[in-house]
């Protein structure tokens, strides 16, 4: 009984290092395949990115908030401001727990 027991945990122990053996080299080649790959010659895939700066373009800028009492015009909709509820500015008292 005791060599069937002490068999099997010495072939589960070595079983283990091999699939840990393995794992790490599949691992390892795989990366340096990764990496071999975005070494290589770029031309063939991957674009080149310039650095000149392109005139005339420029990213939208959200608009400030309108005021108290002002008309803000969307596209084609107007819309008067009429009260702020909580303004962005204030901090509001923390709450106690109760």
């Amino acid at each position: 009984m005791r060599n069937s027991i002490g068999g099997l945990v010495f072939g589960v122990l070595v079983m283990a290092v091999l699939a840990i053996l393995s794992l790490t080299l599949v691992q390892g080649a795989w990366l340096g395949l990764i990496s071999h790959m975005l070494h290589a010659n770029q031309s063939a895939g991957l674009p080149q990115f310039s650095t000149t700066p392109v005139s005339g373009f420029a990213f939208p800028t959200p608009r400030p908030p309108g005021h108290v009492g002002e008309e803000v015009i969307v596209s084609e909709v107007a819309i008067r401001v009429s009260g702020v509820s909580r303004a962005a500015n204030e901090s509001l008292p923390k709450r106690r727990a109760t």
